[in-house]
């Protein structure tokens, strides 16, 4: 470790607790000339032959492409504050959540991603080292905000409709299926599209534009044997990107009332999609390749089975 990078842990290791505005100044001109990591995804519509180049390489660094615009993570926290995970090293980035469904690794400095959160919709800041030291920086958006030397990001309508299906996918009908156990399974399985729309809503709130109804999403509820009910959730294809889930599968144990929630993940073309399990924490994990369609439900009951 680098004496920049050892003095850039120890202060973040001091802002997880008590610390001073000295520390604060400290930790902001270190991190000012400092390059962080930002694990991001590119847009459906993005050219098919700048996928292939991102595709083809061998994980060694690379500038972005000239007309790529990636699309980084954002994670919520409870209060639904929105953050982009920021990371230090690459040893950081790989301490926590499986971030399979954003595959690209930004390296970029510091500032640049402060130009980016300041002009970015709905964005309250970023989190520094989330699996580790977990700090938190916030932005203060006010008519005086100060002009940044960063070009405006502009978000199109369907990269905002990636980011907010993504945000019901990986995160608020997990996160309410582990709080909330039989009454969340009893409630969307009576409710199914309803139960969807009222969380879109909610996530479309300030843009209007919500493009579902409840009669975009299939449902099937089976009840398998006295411990095992599965509900498996189509979602539509309209707004269907690459990182985004084709098919949600929850499994219910009605006696020791525990769950497990699978998603099928959207890839690029030449990829097969993959099977991820989110577990309580919010972590997920690839489990492979995606059963073949038509093989989905058995493949499920047989993981949830073993897992």
């Amino acid at each position: 470790m680098s004496t920049k990078s050892k003095e850039l842990d120890d202060i973040l290791n001091i802002m997880k607790g008590s610390h001073t505005q000295e520390d604060a100044r400290k930790l902001t001109n270190l991190l000012g000339e400092s390059n962080i990591f930002i694990p991001a995804k590119m847009p459906s519509d993005t050219d098919p032959e700048i996928l292939k180049q991102i595709t083809a390489n061998d994980g060694t660094p690379m500038p972005i492409p000239e007309g790529a615009q990636p699309q980084p993570c954002v994670l919520i926290n409870k209060e639904g504050k929105r953050f982009f995970p920021i990371f230090t090293s690459e040893e950081e980035l790989a301490k926590g959540k499986d971030f399979s469904d954003h595959p690209l690794t930004l390296n970029v400095p510091f500032k640049a991603c402060m130009d980016i959160i300041v002009n970015a919709p709905n964005i309250d800041g970023a989190v520094i080292n989330p699996f580790n030291q977990n700090v938190l920086m916030n932005v203060e958006r006010t008519d005086k905000q100060p002009a940044t030397n960063g070009e405006k990001v502009k978000v199109t309508e369907a990269q905002l409709h990636s980011i907010l299906r993504q945000q019901l996918e990986a995160r608020e009908l997990p996160m309410m299926l582990f709080k909330d156990g039989k009454k969340f399974v009893e409630d969307i399985s009576e409710r199914e599209g309803e139960f969807i729309m009222d969380i879109f809503n909610k996530l479309y709130e300030e843009t209007n534009n919500c493009p579902y109804s409840t009669d975009d999403f299939d449902f099937m509820t089976l009840t398998i044997s006295d411990t095992l009910q599965l509900i498996r959730i189509t979602l539509p294809d309209k707004t269907l990107s690459v990182g985004n889930t084709s098919g949600i599968f929850i499994t219910w144990n009605p006696v020791d009332e525990s769950a497990k929630y699978f998603v099928i993940v959207h890839t690029p073309e030449e990829e097969p999609d993959r099977l991820l399990q989110v577990n309580p924490t919010g972590k997920s994990m690839d489990l492979g390749a995606a059963p073949e369609e038509g093989n989905e439900l058995q493949y499920i009951i047989t993981m949830a089975s073993k897992l």
